[in-house]
Parts: C-alpha cells; structure tokens; sequence
C-alpha cells in the first residue's frame, strides 16, 4: 500500500473513534452529571498521556507555562464541559455537526485577531456553512433548543481560538501541546464540578456509563489524539486536519446504529452543505504555516 492509501485508512480511523465520542457524551451524561464526567475524563486521559513526555521537554514547558495553561482551559476544560452538557438536550448527531463549525470559526477569529487575510470563496464557504447549519437542525428545533446549539457553538469558539494560538507556536512540540494542557484542563474543570455539586449535580453510573466513560477517556481523547500526532508526523498538519470532515459523519453513523437517531433527507442535505462550506473555507486558504510535531 502507498503511504497516501495508509494516511487515508488512518484518518478514516481516526474520524470514526472521534466520531465516537459524541455517541459516547450522550450516553455518559444520562447517568453522569457534564462538569463531573469532564473532570473524570480529562484526569484519565492526561494520567495516560503523561508516560510519553520525555526529559528533554521539561525546558520547553517552564517556558511556556502560561500559554500552556490557557490552551488547556480554552481547548479541553471548556469545550468539554459546554459539549457533554449540550449532550443532555441535544442528538449526538448533532452535537457532532455543531463541532464540525469549528474550522469556520478558526477563519474568523483569525481574520478578527489575528490579522489573516481572506479571500471570496472563503466568504463564500463561511456563508454555506451557516446556510448548512440552519437546514440541519431545522429553524423550528433551533429555536427550541437554543441554549444547547449555543453551548456547543462556544465550544466551538474556544477551539478556533486555540487553534489560531497554536499556529503560532511552532517551536513547541505537539506532544506537549496536547499533554500538558490536558492536565492543566483537568484541574481547570474541577471548579466546574464543584459548582455543579451545589446546582444540579447527579451521579448514577451503570455499567454502560462506565465502559463509555474508559473508552472515550483512553481511546477517543488519549489514543485519539496520539493517532492524530502519528498521522501528522507521517504526513502533515494538513492531511491530519482533514479528519475535521469525518466526525459529523461517522458521528451520525454512530448515532444511528447505537442510540437509534433518526436521519433525515435535511440532515444529510445540511450537513452536506456545511462539509462543503468547511472545505471551502480551508482549501482556499491564504495561509498555511508548517507545524513541529516533536
């Protein structure tokens, strides 16, 4: 097999055990209050990951200690919580097309912040996307259910802007730009959990909710993310990035086989249009700056 098919084998791979963790939130937070789950999550996946930091990254974290830091509050304490809590209202289907927005907003704050430049298509593709958004959850739903799409929609936010800030950190290892900030994220969510105990926190794990929470702790957040580094180190960031139009995809496929969501001609119609605004968006890009993976 050429290195081309095994790359596409891999990130088909990668989007369906990613696609898997919106599948696995939905199941979760029946049982397990968001902000709790997230903690649990986060400290499992950062405990697993932290075996692969090497001495020679000591230096490169006392440097960029702080930065680190946000990234972990804005990337996985954040977005984690808004997405597990969005889980209790809303489909895993669409808790997932909600996250595939993330590349649109990665343009915009980029543009606003970070001084990008954009092209037409690029316009043109953010306005397909949000068209798309629109004709998936349907005018009426979106109205309804508001301040789940809201939620996510935040999450989203917070990864774009994550997202921008690592493009501008070239000199520090992937590696580290996932391990630390999960375990700054870890900590960063106990506040969360401990507001949630005095608001509306519950706790009536099952089996079910139990095997779900190890593997979305262990497969999806730490061998995910270990499998996208692997893919971007035999390939590039943006190969690796392509995974992004997967998830709502396989998320969908999850969904409908596990949970029995229903899909619909506008569902796929919606979510076509967005997966298309999203690919324009990114490969009409101005800009792409190389990435260090090690």
């Amino acid at each position: 097999m050429s290195n081309s098919q095994v790359n596409f084998i891999l990130i088909l791979l990668l989007g369906f055990v990613w696609g898997a963790s919106f599948m696995l939130n939905k199941i979760i937070v029946q049982d397990i209050s968001p902000a709790f789950m997230t903690t649990i999550r986060l400290f499992l996946a950062a405990i697993f990951l932290s075996f692969f930091i090497k001495k020679a990254d000591i230096k490169s974290i006392k440097e960029n200690i702080f930065i680190l830091f946000v990234i972990g509050i804005l990337n996985f304490s954040i977005p984690f919580y808004l997405y597990a809590r969005a889980a209790v209202d809303l489909d895993a289907s669409l808790t997932a097309v909600l996250n595939g927005t993330t590349p649109i907003f990665v343009l915009l704050i980029g543009i606003l912040f970070f001084s990008n430049n954009i092209n037409f298509k690029q316009v043109a593709g953010i306005t397909i996307g949000f068209i798309g958004l629109i004709i998936f959850t349907g005018y009426d739903s979106l109205a309804i259910s508001a301040y789940p799409v809201f939620l996510c929609l935040i999450g989203s936010i917070c990864y774009a802007i994550c997202t921008n800030i690592l493009e501008k950190l070239p000199q520090i290892s992937t590696i580290v730009l996932t391990t630390i900030p999960l375990i700054f994220g870890a900590f960063g969510s106990i506040p969360m959990t401990l507001l949630e105990i005095n608001t509306n926190f519950y706790l009536n794990p099952s089996t079910v909710s139990i095997v779900s929470l190890l593997v979305l702790s262990f497969i999806c957040t730490s061998l995910g993310l270990m499998g996208w580094i692997y893919i971007m180190k035999r390939s590039s960031a943006l190969i690796a990035s392509t995974v992004i139009y997967l998830i709502p995809i396989t998320a969908m496929i999850w969904s409908s086989l596990l949970l029995s969501e229903i899909i619909t001609f506008l569902m796929v119609m919606g979510l076509s249009l967005m997966l298309f605004g999203v690919w324009m968006t990114n490969y009409f890009n101005v800009k792409k700056n190389p990435v260090k993976i090690l």
